[in-house]
């Protein structure tokens, strides 16, 4: 069995080569590494019979190409470059990991948080400057403050233990969830917290979830978090929020755009937000869980032993 390991070439990493060792050490099968941009790549695709990308754009077009490909491994725990319709037309097992990151997800949401009360951005630009003074914000002790979690899942759960272990007062929203140890509140009475964190996955129905609506409705010395999608969120109601005062910052780690142009982009150069670039899930420890579980998938895949793998969304 042929199996290619395959990514843009920005995104085509050394790590990629855990996953080669993870293949190879639990079966036998000829494994590849090409990024998309080669010319061998078609000659790769053509052949194979497992995939595993990130980021590489699944659909149709791509399947076409893929003649004798039977399952993805994603090395990502999202998967909305892939077309699960097209996958189902060609009988093609999605395989992604559901948890490699969520402690490193939920100390970059606190980290972000607590440097957005603290106004760390405002105090760094003012020092580089040579201004040494410092301000008198609007400003609470955490262990005075309120968060929402939007999106209770298993990152959800950590983030919500460690704002109720700092002392701060926990709601969440999520309408999958029937009973938990915080508070469910709707929506709109969420957006009321000093902090909102947003932990939700992006799905066919949620896109802009956070609106112009839902900016308007927070009070004015309240900050927004987001270390989930960038889908989620209308950025040019963000944009409004922030240059009418309505919302105190925010803290993104991700944008609408996977690769953002960064030239004259509405949300930087802002003393109150704070932007890192889809950085949230990384440690050393979990870029090799995230590259070997990728590996060991696909391997299960191929050793037939379903049970094992973390996790199939579709086929068996």
């Amino acid at each position: 069995m042929k199996v290619l390991i395959s990514d843009y070439r920005n995104a085509f990493t050394q790590e990629y080569e855990l996953s080669q060792q993870a293949i190879t050490g639990l079966c036998e099968a000829d494994v590849s590494l090409c990024a998309y941009e080669d010319e061998q790549f078609l000659d790769f695709l053509h052949n194979t019979d497992v995939l595993i990308t990130a980021y590489l754009k699944i659909d149709e077009s791509f399947l076409r190409k893929a003649p004798h490909l039977k399952a993805i491994s994603i090395s990502a725990s999202g998967y909305s470059n892939c077309d699960l319709e097209a996958l189902a037309r060609h009988q093609i097992t999605l395989m992604h990991i559901k948890e490699y990151c969520s402690r490193e997800v939920s100390e970059h949401a606190l980290s972000l948080l607590m440097s957005l009360n603290r106004r760390l951005p405002f105090y760094k630009n003012d020092v580089d400057h040579e201004h040494w003074q410092y301000q008198e914000f609007p400003m609470k002790t955490l262990d005075r403050s309120s968060v929402t979690i939007y999106g209770f899942g298993h990152i959800g759960k950590i983030t919500a233990s460690l704002c109720h272990a700092l002392g701060m007062k926990v709601s969440i929203v999520d309408p999958f969830v029937q009973k938990a140890a915080y508070p469910i509140v709707s929506k709109e009475t969420g957006a009321q917290a000093n902090f909102i964190i947003s932990h939700m996955p992006l799905t066919k129905t949620n896109s802009h979830y956070f609106n112009d609506a839902f900016f308007q409705a927070m009070p004015s010395t309240s900050f927004f978090i987001n270390v989930a999608r960038g889908g989620l969120v209308d950025e040019a109601a963000l944009v409004k929020a922030l240059d009418e005062h309505k919302i105190a910052g925010a803290g993104l780690d991700v944008l609408s755009e996977e690769n953002p142009d960064l030239h004259n982009h509405p949300l930087l150069h802002r003393d109150n937000v704070i932007l890192t670039p889809h950085a949230a899930f990384y440690s050393t420890a979990s870029i090799q869980r995230l590259f070997t579980i990728a590996g060991k998938n696909a391997a299960y895949y191929l050793r037939n032993e379903p049970d094992r793998i973390k996790k199939i969304v579709r086929g068996k």
